[in-house]
């Protein structure tokens, strides 16, 4: 960068200082922009001063959210001096994404690396040390969401390019990565040839924080295979090469150490250690160290049967989890040793607690990682269509651009040809004849391109419509196959939690607390087992499984069936029933569809109806409408709000909730309710009020030429 160019980004920085001062008072911001001026007006090459600072300690221990703001800036500045495939701007986005994968922000990184690697396409741009980066650190993000093939593919990516990467730290922390990813696998072989490899790059260039990295991860599968003397001799090559004091693995290093010393059973050397660990994670602010050494103490303690150290040590480490504000899956074994502490203490209602939080937590975790992967693989989907897309225009393009120089290659020829055959006498008219054929074939090559880009235009329009439309429907049933998988699992957690609670703890239970959990357990599986069946009757519904072969009905006999179906279950609840069973009226209408969609109706007002209420079914002859008939079945019961109403027939949204008798839904038997009668030609409504209850009004077709075809 020359020296107009640093002028003009210090000028933008000294302006951009005022925004921020006046939006945000933060001596934060003003204390960094000094290093970033600093940086500049010391540096020659921008990209290292940018890098420099993005990596420098100053700035990591500032919050997650001040450095993307920082990264944020530096792109902006980027933008405002138009430099175009600078690597400056793809350092700090790459930077922008890391901080992303720490929040476990997966889908918002990935989104941002995937328009990186494309901007560099498009720019054309050799691979080299960016590019590095780049790939490494979108292997990260699929290693921590578990799909370690294609954060392999990336790293691959990187070994067949190694010979452009000029910083060999680079390369080295991609083997770092891949022997991560393959130790994850469990293929320790392959996990320790990579990790020979990264440790051979970062001791050939010096790297000592790549080198230390890898070192402790050895010493640490050493200490798995119980090969005790080959991981204390690893550990003493880093304490000879490496300052503790000043390394940012020396936290680790000592927790390695405990490992080792543990298994060595000597525990007073092992927690002497972890002590040394916890003062330095202290010391560095490393909340996630902390826990690992609080988790590490409690484990111990519990080994040794010091079940109030391990309670003391597990609840120092959830403590910090709460500062750290962000549960991961290495966390959640806290919880459940936290319970076998507590259940060794006889605090059997904790133990309860904690046994239940670990589910909980567990079932977060499990349902972030589905909606990341959906999302990652929605991108990449995306993503791959872009590049079809542009693929194939850039070939017609390229296709169009030969035919074009071959046709005007041949008219070159031709001229000549004919201006060589008649010589003097005709160029005139071969000129004329010429000048005229090549304006009519402009013209109607003009003209032909023109239609050819409207019907490119049409088809574009209806790609991007259609592709709208699909996108709309993925997301709604992403989005309600999330709503089923959690209406599943959370009944099965706790039929898991019930069993688990009376596997552990059964002997000590009451016969009376058995008989509660068995009512509890009942309840659960009759509510997933009419979410399951009403599921399987959407899914035939949806794929077509399910005939609708409409007749004349008459409803007398309808609301006779509906009457001996619910009869008892009204008496039994003490809600009256009034069905107007002498009624005349037919409609045109599926009988299993139509009775289907009362049957839903009827369970839902016995759900929601008190003892001593009413319920009523009852039908009309529409007068503005004679070709028409309405069904009305209304309720005294506890209503709904206008929201609620709102998302009753919505699939992408789940309303249920526990009926007056503690009985539950499914959520999903009105959206059937209505599938049914649009598919015989009718429509629902309903209209409630909290506390007095609800109506829903069906209008069917009374006869089969009343129907608009």
């Amino acid at each position: 960068m020359n020296a107009l160019r640093i002028f003009l980004l210090l000028s933008i920085c000294l302006a951009s200082q005022t925004w921020l001062f006046a939006q945000t008072p933060h001596k934060q911001v003003q204390d960094s922009l000094h290093i970033i001026f600093n940086q500049l007006s010391i540096r020659k090459d921008s990209t290292v001063q940018i890098l420099s600072y993005l990596e420098s300690d100053n700035l990591k221990e500032q919050s997650i959210e001040f450095q993307y703001m920082i990264s944020e800036l530096i792109v902006q500045l980027n933008d405002s001096l138009n430099l175009q495939g600078s690597n400056i701007k793809h350092w700090t986005r790459i930077n922008q994404a890391r901080l992303l994968r720490q929040e476990n922000n997966y889908a918002s990184a990935i989104r941002i690396l995937n328009d990186v690697k494309r901007e560099r396409k498009e720019l054309k741009i050799l691979p080299d040390d960016a590019d590095a980066i780049l790939y490494s650190e979108i292997s990260r993000v699929y290693i921590a969401l578990g799909n370690y093939e294609q954060a392999l593919d990336h790293l691959f990516y990187i070994f067949k390019n190694d010979a452009s990467i000029k910083n060999s730290r680079f390369l080295a922390d991609a083997f770092l990565d891949a022997a991560e990813a393959y130790l994850l696998q469990d293929n320790i072989p392959v996990g320790k040839v990579y990790l020979e490899r990264a440790i051979e790059l970062a001791l050939t260039g010096k790297h000592w924080s790549v080198w230390t990295n890898a070192q402790i991860k050895k010493a640490n599968i050493e200490i798995q295979n119980q090969k005790l003397e080959k991981a204390q001799r690893l550990l003493n090559e880093i304490k000879k090469n490496v300052d503790l004091n000043k390394s940012i693995y020396s936290g680790e290093f000592y927790l390695v150490s405990a490992l080792l010393q543990e298994a060595r059973k000597d525990w007073m050397g092992a927690e002497a250690r972890l002590t040394r660990a916890k003062q330095l994670a202290v010391k560095t602010k490393n909340i996630k160290l902390n826990i690992k050494v609080s988790q590490e103490f409690g484990r111990l303690a519990l080994k040794k049967s010091e079940y109030n150290k391990a309670a003391n040590y597990y609840g120092t480490a959830i403590e910090l989890i709460k500062q750290n504000k962000r549960i991961e899956k290495s966390m959640l074994p806290i919880y459940q040793n936290m319970a076998i502490a507590k259940e060794n203490q006889k605090d059997y209602t904790k133990a309860f607690f904690y046994q239940k939080l670990y589910s909980q937590y567990a079932d977060s975790i499990y349902q972030k990682e589905i909606k990341d992967r959906i999302d990652i693989r929605q991108l990449e989907i995306n993503n791959k269509t872009k590049d079809n897309q542009i693929e194939e225009l850039e070939k017609e393009n390229a296709r169009n651009k030969r035919t074009i120089e071959l046709e005007q290659k041949n008219e070159r020829y031709l001229g000549i040809m004919l201006a060589l055959f008649f010589v003097a006498l005709l160029i005139a008219v071969a000129f004329i004849l010429d000048r005229y054929r090549r304006a009519k074939a402009l013209k109607y090559k003009n003209t032909e391109l023109e239609k050819r880009n409207q019907e490119l235009k049409l088809i574009k329009n209806k790609l991007e419509q259609s592709e709208k439309r699909l996108d709309e429907m993925n997301r709604t049933k992403d989005k309600f196959f999330s709503i089923i998988a959690h209406d599943i699992r959370s009944p099965l957690n706790s039929q898991k939690g019930f069993a688990d609670l009376i596997a552990k703890f059964g002997h000590k239970l009451s016969i009376e607390d058995i008989k509660k959990m068995a009512q509890n357990q009942q309840k659960a599986i009759n509510g997933l087992f009419a979410l399951l069946e009403n599921l399987l009757t959407w899914a035939r519904a949806q794929l077509g499984a399910i005939a609708i072969n409409p007749e004349t009905l008459d409803l007398e006999i309808v609301f006779e069936d509906l009457r001996n179906l619910f009869a008892k279950l009204a008496q039994d609840k003490g809600i009256v029933l009034e069905i107007d069973t002498n009624t005349h009226l037919t409609v045109w209408a599926d009988r299993n569809a139509l009775q289907t969609a009362l049957r839903n109706l009827m369970s839902n007002s016995l759900k929601f109806t008190n003892r001593n209420g009413t319920i009523r079914v009852a039908a009309q002859l529409l007068p503005s409408k004679s070709n028409q008939v309405e069904i009305i079945v209304q309720d005294t019961g506890v209503g709904m709000s206008k929201e609620a109403q709102n998302q009753l027939f919505k699939l992408d949204t789940k309303y249920s909730t526990k009926g007056t008798d503690g009985e539950t839904g499914t959520g999903l038997g009105l959206v059937i309710v209505q599938e049914f009668i649009e598919h015989c030609r009718g429509t629902i409504t309903v209209e409630s009020e909290e506390n007095k209850g609800s109506t829903f009004t069906i209008r069917l077709p009374a006869m089969a030429s009343s129907i608009e075809m």
